[in-house]
Formats: structure tokens, sequence, C-alpha cells
């Protein structure tokens, strides 16, 4: 902001959109160096993945020096300040001011997930002292032309569909972010990645696409998902500020690992440990996280409802989201069949194919809607349906209803194996 000839900018590490699901702050830093820069950290909690403590470091620097800065530590709504060259630090929030005698100001920013130092050492890579913002802007279009976008070239002329055709190119590159580089929670000569969000989605449209478009990039996301297993025993289905969560169907990660080993993606892959993971889910039922959303299994990584799919085949009302669950634990089993199959793992292969029809434990052959009989329906523990029921209708189609945000109408088309099944 701007006060006649003089500008001010603040920095809260406190600051957390309203928007965003569930986060919170819970504690940060704030140091003003001699030099002029700021350093300092954030630490947040919960989001979509109801993650516990993170914290992420930054480090700023601005084109000319500040008239005058000072620290501010919050507390509730009154703000503390401290004189200039101080560090503040703890549970509430933490900033600075800093006031210049231009109306113009420029600032350079980097972020760590591993330190301030390491914050500093990624700006002054990736935005050198004298760049210029024109000069930045430049690199990105280029790099983005040349690595993405020059990917696909069409014939279509019409404005709309182009728009729509490049976006999603766009949107299909923010995540998963490439952190190699940045893994705070674990030494490993692996690739890194973060943000998932989430494989329930990603694997019914972009990953194969992305195999298509990037296959360094690709190869490097699954054998970033085999290391995550190998230091926390699950594969992820949604991550992200380096935490594993949530689970909303299947264990889908298996998905991707399958589709990768069947399209003959090799590289650095261990697939030996890749099939071990998938194995995991497949077989371990995990630690129940007691997600308020649906208390009853877990919902931050594995197959939480794996107890009814072994026990009966399908699963009961006794676990939320149970039909697509069941449709969705029916596809990771093909999956591993795929697998299976290619290793070699002949007994396994047996197994998990004949699993991979269990899906058709919900089918009410007695299911009537809209002048078709038998559909995919509820299931108890004695064998009966739910009946009748409406396929035209799911509840809330969320956490705790038996469909997830699809009717059964849809999930009885959703199983994606069956077609590849009796055509090979």
């Amino acid at each position: 902001m701007g006060t006649g000839n003089s500008s001010h900018i603040s920095f809260n590490t406190g600051n957390i959109s309203p928007t965003l699901r569930e986060q919170a702050y819970a504690g940060g830093s704030f140091e003003i160096l001699q030099d002029g820069h700021y350093e300092g950290s954030g630490v947040y909690n919960n989001g979509w993945n109801l993650a516990p403590d993170w914290t992420i470091y930054f480090c700023g620097h601005f084109g000319s020096r500040p008239l005058t800065s000072k620290t501010f530590t919050g507390v509730n709504t009154t703000l503390r300040s401290y004189g200039s060259n101080m560090l503040t630090s703890g549970s509430h929030r933490q900033g600075g001011v800093f006031t210049f005698d231009e109306d113009i100001v420029t600032s350079r920013v980097g972020i760590s997930s591993i330190s301030a130092q390491k914050a500093c050492q990624n700006v002054n890579r990736e935005i050198p002292k004298n760049a210029s913002i024109s000069s930045l802007v430049t690199k990105a279009q280029n790099r983005w032309d040349s690595e993405v976008f020059s990917k696909v070239t069409t014939s279509e002329t019409n404005t709309t569909i182009l728009t729509q055709l490049y976006s999603y190119l766009y949107g299909m590159h923010l995540i998963p972010s490439n952190r190699t580089g940045e893994n705070a929670l674990w030494d490993s000569k692996e690739p890194h990645y973060d943000d998932i969000f989430t494989f329930w989605d990603l694997f019914r449209w972009s990953t194969p696409l992305m195999h298509v478009l990037q296959p360094v990039a690709y190869e490097e996301q699954i054998r970033s998902l085999i290391d995550i297993w190998r230091h926390e025993g699950w594969l992820p289905d949604a991550r992200s500020s380096d935490y594993t969560g949530r689970t909303q169907g299947g264990s889908n990660a298996d998905i991707i690992l399958a589709d990768a080993y069947v399209k003959g993606v090799r590289g650095r892959i261990n697939w030996q440990d890749g099939y071990k993971a998938m194995k995991r889910d497949a077989e371990v039922t995990p630690p129940n996280n007691h997600d308020p959303q649906a208390p009853d299994s877990s919902t931050k990584e594995g197959r939480g409802a794996l107890p009814d799919w072994l026990k009966y085949g399908y699963i009961t009302p006794k676990f939320s989201r149970a039909v697509s669950r069941a449709v969705e634990y029916a596809v990771d089993d093909f999956g591993l069949y795929q697998v299976a199959k290619g290793l070699n793992f002949s007994s396994d292969a047996a197994k998990y194919l004949n699993r991979s029809h269990y899906w058709r434990n919900h089918w009410n052959s007695r299911q009537e809607s809209l002048n078709f009989t038998g559909l995919l329906a509820p299931r108890y523990a004695n064998g009966s349906f739910e009946y009748p029921y409406d396929p035209l209708a799911c509840g809330g189609c969320y956490w705790g209803d038996p469909f997830y945000e699809a009717l059964p109408w849809e999930y009885s088309f959703n199983a994606h194996h069956v077609r590849q099944m009796y055509s090979s």
C-alpha cells in the first residue's frame, strides 16, 4: 500500500485464506537481517489431507533497501511491534512491516521445505538479483511452450475449444509437484513428488496422458510413489505437504502402477518393490485415522473396508461409500492381477483376477430403474440387498453414503477393467 510518496509492505505468516479446507496456522518465525532481507517460517496443519503440523520456510529480498523495517507478533487481534533486525517466533502470527520512499517496489521470495537457508538458495537460483519481470515472464512462457504446449498440435480453429485444450494442458501439469531436492522427511536418491490431488480423479484422465506427453516425469512419479511406500508403508491416493490423505474410494495408486507396468514403463523403476507396495494395499487393513467425514475406517491410505472385501467378497453398509469402494477395489485387484501375471506370480495372478470379479456381488438382478433391470445396490452381511433401492438417488453422494460422487446408475457402468478382461 502507498501513503503519499512512501510505500508500505507487510508480511504475515498467519494469513490463512478462509476458503482453504480446514487448514490452520500453528506458529512461525520472522526475522529481518542486517542487509534488509528477511527470513522465517510458517507452521500449518490440516487441509484436505488432515495433516499434522508442517513447516514452510521462506526468504525474501527487495530491489531497494527499505527506509524502515519492523517485526511484529500478533496476540489475538493486537499487533505488538518490535525494532529492526529482531527475530520473533511463537504460536501467534509473525511478520514484518517495511517502508520505502518509492511507489514501485520489486520483491523476490523463495520457499523451501527444508530451511530458510535453502529458501534463500532457491530464490537466488531461480530469480537472480538483476532479473526483470519481463525476462522471467519470457523464460516461463518459453518453457511452457517447449515442454508442454508444443507437445500437442491440432487443426482446430475454434477459439473456445483451443482455450479449453490448452487450459487443460496447463492445469494437468501443475500437479503433482516435482519436489526433488526438497524432501524434508528422509534422504533418498529417488525422485520426490508431492501434491497429488487425487489419484481417485487422476487415474481416470490425466496420468495416461502424462505418460504420453512427459515420459521422464511420469517414470519419476512412479518411482516417487514406490519410495513413499518404502518409508511410510503405504502408497498414497492423495498427498500434500508431504503427508498422505485422503482416500476417497480404492487404493488407486495400484491402478497408476498397473497402467504403467502394462504399457511397458521400466527404466529405473523397481517393479518388485512396486508390486510389494500394491500387495500391501490388497492384503493389509490400514489403521483407522478416525476422519470426522467417515469415521468407520481409514481415509488416509490403503483400503479401509478391506475386512468386508476379504470376508464377504463385497462391502456391507458397516463401511461408508460401500458400493463405490467395492467397484474400485475390484479395479485395483485387476491391476494387481496384471502386474502379478507380468512378474510370473501365477498364484497371485489367479487370486486377484478372481477378486476383480467381486464387484458383481453388489449386482442386484431384481433392481429396476428406467425400464431396465439389474443394477448395483447396497448389500448386507446376511447376503440380502437393500431393496427396492433408487438408482437415481444416492443421498448426499458423499463420504458417509453408499455411493461417492456418482449415482448407482453411473457406478453400474464403472468397472473399468471389464472390457480389458474379456479382450485379453
